[in-house]
């Protein structure tokens, strides 16, 4: 929970608290129909659960980004690594085909 607290917080000093809206909830169960774009911060196994529904959002034009692990079954855009992190924290980055959005 301390994460969410913390991620909320950031997201108010930027400014952003009012537009963003960060979950802590059970991922499997939370609607994916509102969101405009998703990060998400969970281990490979979550992830293959989570796949056909995040690949859905992907197919309705929502850009996804995941920390560390990528997306069963999809290509990503764009892999990110900062230079101040070890090698495997990486962001896989995954936008809708032009086609898509």
């Amino acid at each position: 929970r301390r994460f969410v607290d913390r991620a909320r917080e950031a997201a108010v000093g930027a400014g952003l608290g009012d537009v963003v809206e960060i979950l802590h909830a059970d991922a499997l169960s939370v609607d994916l129909a509102p969101a405009t774009k998703i990060f998400a911060y969970l281990v490979p196994g979550g992830l293959r659960l989570l796949a056909p529904r995040l690949s859905e959002a992907l197919r309705r034009g929502v850009p996804i980004a995941s920390y560390t692990f990528s997306l069963p079954g999809e290509e990503p855009s764009e892999v990110l690594m900062a230079e101040t992190r070890a090698l495997e924290c990486k962001l896989w980055v995954y936008r809708p085909s032009p086609d898509q959005s």
